[in-house]
Parts: C-alpha cells; sequence; structure tokens
C-alpha cells in the first residue's frame, strides 16, 4: 500500500515520491509502504513522523492488482473512520462511516478487467488511531481470486 495526505480528493495517479500537502500544511511525498500487520494505521509508518500523534486526518493508499483475466471479485474495505474506494478511477465504495476497524465493513462486488488495476482509498478520521484495510474475495466467498497479484508499485 502507499499513502498520502493530501488535500481533497486525488484525481492523480499516485506516483512515487508526488509531493502532496496534509490539511495542516504539512509537506509529505507518496511512498511506498508494506504493513507488517492485515491493515494500515498511519501512525505506525515511520516516515510520517506522527511522533507528536495527529487529530483530523485526511489519508490515502493505493495499490495495483494484476488480473489475469477479466473477473468479477468482492471487495471488502475496513476503516476507522470514513471510508471511501476507488476502482480504476471509479467510484467503487460511496464514501461511508465506521468506528473501529475490522474486515467486512463495507462489501462492493467489482469487476477486474484483464491486466492492470488500481485502486485508491480514503479514510477520514476525527481522532487516533488512523487505519483502513482492504481484501479482495473471489464471488464464491472460497478465498481470494485466482490469477491476481498485488503491488504497492504502480506497473
Amino acid at each position: 500500500m502507499r499513502f498520502a495526505r493530501p488535500t481533497g480528493e486525488a484525481p492523480h495517479t499516485p506516483d512515487q515520491g508526488l509531493p502532496v500537502t496534509g490539511l495542516d500544511g504539512t509537506k509529505t511525498r507518496w511512498a511506498a509502504y508494506a504493513s507488517t500487520e492485515d491493515k494500515i494505521t498511519f501512525e505506525r509508518v515511520p516516515h510520517l513522523d506522527w511522533s507528536a500523534g495527529r487529530d483530523y486526518v485526511l489519508a490515502y493508499a493505493a495499490c495495483w492488482v494484476y488480473s489475469e483475466k477479466d473477473q468479477p471479485v468482492v471487495a471488502e474495505m475496513g476503516v476507522d473512520g470514513v471510508g471511501k474506494l476507488w476502482l480504476n478511477r471509479r467510484p467503487a465504495v460511496a464514501e461511508y462511516k465506521a468506528s473501529g476497524i475490522w474486515g467486512r465493513q463495507r462489501r462492493a462486488h467489482v469487476h477486474l478487467r484483464a491486466g492492470w488495476n488500481e485502486f485508491l482509498l480514503k479514510v477520514a478520521n476525527v481522532k487516533r488511531p488512523c487505519r483502513l484495510c482492504l481484501e479482495l474475495y473471489a464471488t464464491d466467498g472460497d478465498g481470494p481470486p485466482k490469477g491476481i497479484r498485488i503491488t504497492a508499485t504502480p506497473p
């Protein structure tokens, strides 16, 4: 996953090193990050320097999914705050609010095209912690979709 704290809804492709400015004026850049958990907890991302803690956070994460074929899948998103999900720059999950984080908070049936697909996730949070997760499942519910691979680096 990759992350940033841009202002507003990002109409761009998140590229490594792309400068963004946080709502509080903090400057940062998109950077690759691999979480050791099944979610991203933004306070634990070392190069964001949230050592003093932050409230009122708007954060984005992106990942790219390669699919060997066109196929329907189930995307399940979890956030601690307010979340939104796009697939290939089209809304996949409308904005929703959740308290606490767990997988399968919000489910969307989406279609992966053959080749690369871009997922962009947003979480807005008033109080710490600021977290999100995304899981992909086969439509029959039997594990992950066949013939996919996921990366934090754009193709």
